[in-house]
């Protein structure tokens, strides 16, 4: 469910910069901005600069901007968008200072207009993010207050009241939404994907197809009602769904395909469901991460191992050299390939981006033992990976019992030596 409502939150976000950019002119050519540019101009390059998500180049002209006034409500909001639009590109714990200074920007915001609701709303969003949820409910409650009819408010509160489980509260705030509009299919769409929140799979049905009776094209329902007919194991009814959004509304929607594949994964057609990310990968975006990612385990899971690894050394190498995922999916691939040194250099891979990230101690020390019986070396990896686990209160995990049973026995074979 947090997942789910970080999604949401982050998609806002974007929507909110698309509107941002219709602020201002449209600068198609490099300017020479300094702190002797006019306002006007420095607003303008930054709203460029967010449309191109150039965050940190946006940050520094509004920076510039706020030297020049800084009494500028828009810089600081721009600057907000951009902070939290950056912390979405930042691995923790950084990622809070970023929030922490969109937030601020905020409130410098709503200091300089108290009546911006915009700012209520965007505030909000990045509280959220940052787990002050409840801030954040009282930041949605000011703004609903400023504008009853705003739908956009009542869809962000929605959300929000069932993150913090608040469930009647927010299916409350989607009836609201419909009731200001009975005709938005967008409405009963995003009521669908709300009782998907709440597990009510059935009315998340029902609102979806009502949606879709307004407007036959309406994607977004399709997508909804075939996640809710897969939690229903109506799998067969979920392809339909998902073939209707590929064939005849989105023939390039990624997140069709990836459902679509995982659907054909569940109904036993593993073939069909690595030839959907075969064509979506070759013919629509060979770049995709996500597709990658999943095309390596399917392979993986049918025995293809070399093809898994080159899928996930297609990701580390060229898309996103930071990617935890793909490590360590790698390292998974590599044990099974007995490549032992390759497991260990992918673990360091991994320790240098993330030193918390435990279970590749414990694959670390599994690949010390089957390279070279490197007893000694492996019960100190195991120990690493047993203390993160205790940090994290994770030691009621199968990761966790793994580490502390191979020190013991780890002991012994030290001793016998």
């Amino acid at each position: 469910m947090q997942n789910i409502c970080r999604i949401t939150f982050s998609l806002l976000l974007l929507f909110s910069l698309q509107a941002c950019s219709q602020i201002g002119l449209n600068l198609n050519s490099k300017q020479n901005l300094s702190a002797e540019s006019s306002l006007s101009d420095l607003l303008s390059s930054a709203d460029q600069k967010l449309r191109d998500k150039d965050f940190e180049g946006a940050i520094k002209v509004l920076d510039l901007a706020i030297q020049k006034d800084a009494n500028s409500r828009d810089a600081y909001f721009k600057r907000g968008l951009a902070n939290s639009n950056l912390a979405q590109s930042t691995l923790p714990p950084n990622n809070l200072a970023k929030l922490a200074e969109s937030i601020t920007d905020f409130d410098k915001t709503l200091e300089l207009d108290p009546s911006y609701i915009e700012g209520y709303i965007q505030r909000a969003i990045v509280k959220a993010e940052s787990g002050n949820r409840e801030s954040a409910l009282e930041d949605l409650n000011k703004a609903i207050e400023m504008n009853p009819s705003n739908s956009e408010i009542y869809e962000n509160r929605g959300f929000l009241k069932i993150s913090i489980g608040d469930k009647e509260g927010g299916i409350s705030d989607f009836n609201k939404i419909i009731e200001l509009d009975p005709q938005s299919e967008n409405a009963y769409s995003n009521r669908c994907k709300a009782k998907l929140m709440t597990l009510d799979f059935q009315g998340a049905i029902n609102d979806c197809s009502k949606g879709i009776e307004i407007n036959p094209k309406l994607k977004d329902a399709y997508m909804n009602r075939a996640s809710a007919r897969i939690a229903l194991r109506k799998n067969k009814d979920a392809l339909q769904d998902l073939n209707k959004v590929i064939e005849e509304i989105d023939t390039q929607f990624e997140d069709a395909y990836l459902l679509r594949s995982s659907v054909k994964l569940q109904l036993k057609d593993q073939a069909g469901a690595i030839a959907d990310l075969d064509k979506f990968i070759a013919d629509i975006n060979p770049k995709s991460e996500k597709a990658l990612l999943a095309r390596g385990s399917l392979k993986g899971q049918s025995k293809d191992l070399s093809g898994a690894v080159a899928d996930f050394t297609t990701v580390i190498e060229q898309i996103n050299p930071k990617s935890i995922l793909a490590l360590n999916s790698r390292v998974l691939v590599k044990a099974a390939q007995q490549d032992f040194q390759g497991m260990i250099d992918d673990c360091k891979k991994i320790l240098e981006i993330d030193p918390n990230f435990a279970i590749a101690y414990n694959n670390r020390a599994l690949a010390k033992i089957h390279l070279n019986k490197d007893y000694v070396g492996a019960k100190e990896d195991f120990e690493k990976a047993k203390a993160l686990f205790d940090q994290q209160k994770a030691t009621k995990s199968a990761d966790y019992q793994f580490a502390n049973e191979h020190i013991k026995l780890l002991e012994k074979m030290i001793a016998k030596k």
